[in-house]
């Protein structure tokens, strides 16, 4: 017959005297756990609900990264195409009527030194126009640009009256302007021809 001194222990089912023990047997097996230790359900023993939620966490966080890249993928795809379609020069022939009109003005043997400028500039709009209706809508606004600051650089290569144009400078700038934007014809004009 037990003593009525002795408790049962919760966590083994071993009989043992409080006074005379901090616990049963098997309790007194196990090692001290120090000051400071965690202990209960938040120690460091690895439990399959916290796993289950890390899986999901780090599963959810993976294949939404996932779907970023591939979106940040496709739209570097797309940016790289419009890049590509802008630097793509255009081809001579499309608008080869203004692009003619503006090189006859731009090499011309006899010009109005006082408004070659100014008509250089109407002929690059009347070009501009060409090639913002006959390209692609990125091309032609990327190189009419290109077109209509060549016109404005042009006319302001005219002083205010006073002082005459420098056609030598004005057709360098046109062929730095129509190599970057056309591909090469052989009926372009150059200051010999």
């Amino acid at each position: 017959m037990l003593s009525p001194q002795t408790v049962r222990c919760p966590k083994h089912g071993y009989y043992y005297q409080p006074e005379r023990a901090n616990g049963c047997v098997k309790c007194l097996e196990e090692p001290a756990i120090e000051p400071g230790a965690a202990s209960g359900p938040s120690s460091s023993r690895f439990s399959p609900i916290k796993g289950l939620i890390w899986l999901l966490v780090l599963g959810g966080l993976g294949w939404g990264g996932y779907q970023f890249f591939l979106a940040m993928g496709e739209k570097g795809g797309e940016m790289f195409a419009e890049v590509v379609e802008v630097e793509s020069r255009i081809d001579p022939e499309v608008v080869r009527g203004p692009l003619q009109q503006l090189e006859n003005l731009i090499y011309a043997d006899e010009i109005d030194p006082y408004s070659q400028g100014a008509r250089i500039q109407r002929a690059t709009m009347v070009l501009y126009s060409a090639v913002t209706t006959r390209t692609s809508q990125l091309v032609g606004a990327h190189h009419g640009n290109a077109i209509v600051g060549f016109g404005g650089t042009a006319a302001r290569s005219e002083g205010v009256g006073y002082s005459t144009i420098d056609m030598d400078h004005v057709r360098r700038e046109w062929e730095a302007v129509r190599a970057k934007v056309f591909h090469e014809a052989a009926w372009f004009k150059t200051a010999g021809r």
